[in-house]
């Protein structure tokens, strides 16, 4: 199981309530990962898995984030994982190069007003797993028309430290 599945698992078993956003051929293999995790700790409080590929999932996932649920999004998901919609897209810089991602985490922040809080799980060189909290994005604290890019620019900027520190984890991520 990667890093990545520690942010999920620390936020169950929290007892935090919690929704996925996953891409629909993962859906199968990490509603699997899940239920193995409540067999060996029954008191976890399982996500709701959100299918990307779902013609009613943002708005099923504003429902929940104006309900108390928390949304655990992966901002690089998979660059296949919807269709190609660049006219919606948002171009970022990330260490000299310039990637294009998709706006729903900034549009789901403007449209509920609630925060977007970038965590990172990483596997630390001596294998242990760190994980870095970068700030606050609230929506209201830039009004500009570009919130979207900036959103998504204070997203990357909070990994790219752990890109250029950490990369081996890294070596077959697609961006």
């Amino acid at each position: 199981m990667g890093a990545h599945m520690l942010i999920g698992l620390l936020l169950a078993r929290a007892g935090v309530p919690l929704a996925v956003l996953v891409v629909g051929h993962l859906v199968p293999s990490l509603t699997e990962i899940w239920k193995t995790a409540a067999k060996t700790d029954p008191s976890l409080r399982l996500p709701l898995i959100v299918d990307t590929g779902s013609k009613t999932s943002l708005r099923r996932l504003m429902n929940l984030a104006k309900c108390g649920v928390s949304l655990l999004v992966y901002w690089d998901g998979e660059e296949h994982g919807g269709k190609d919609d660049r006219q919606h897209a948002v171009c970022v810089p990330l260490l000299g190069q310039h990637i294009v991602l998709q706006p729903g985490i900034p549009f789901l922040a403007r449209a509920t007003g609630l925060p977007i809080h970038p965590v990172t799980a990483f596997r630390q060189r001596d294998g242990s797993v760190g994980v870095s909290r970068g700030g606050c994005i609230r929506p209201d604290d830039y009004r500009g028309p570009d919130f979207f890019r900036h959103a998504m620019q204070a997203v990357v900027d909070n990994f790219s430290s752990l890109l250029i520190h950490f990369p081996a984890q890294w070596n077959n991520w697609t961006h």
